[in-house]
């Protein structure tokens, strides 16, 4: 009885943790796309866009940036 009870809290503790983990992560994810998106994607994002749809707005803006940066320097 007890190790099954043990058990069972250990896998309500892991399933907690993992979503307290994916909500953070979510949270990270919808901040740095608010945050960073370009002008133009601002205009032309819907509202329901999914968290890998998001991950490559961020990514772009990432890549734009160094682009900038890399001209500055030439």
């Amino acid at each position: 009885e007890s190790i099954k009870e043990e058990q069972l809290i250990y896998k309500i503790d892991s399933k907690r943790s993992t979503a307290t983990i994916l909500s953070q992560l979510e949270s990270s994810i919808n901040y740095l796309y608010d945050r960073y998106r370009l002008i133009h994607q601002i205009k032309t994002t819907t509202t329901d866009q999914t968290s890998a749809q998001k991950l490559r707005v961020i990514q772009e803006f990432i890549l734009y940036r160094i682009d900038l940066v890399q001209r500055a320097k030439h």
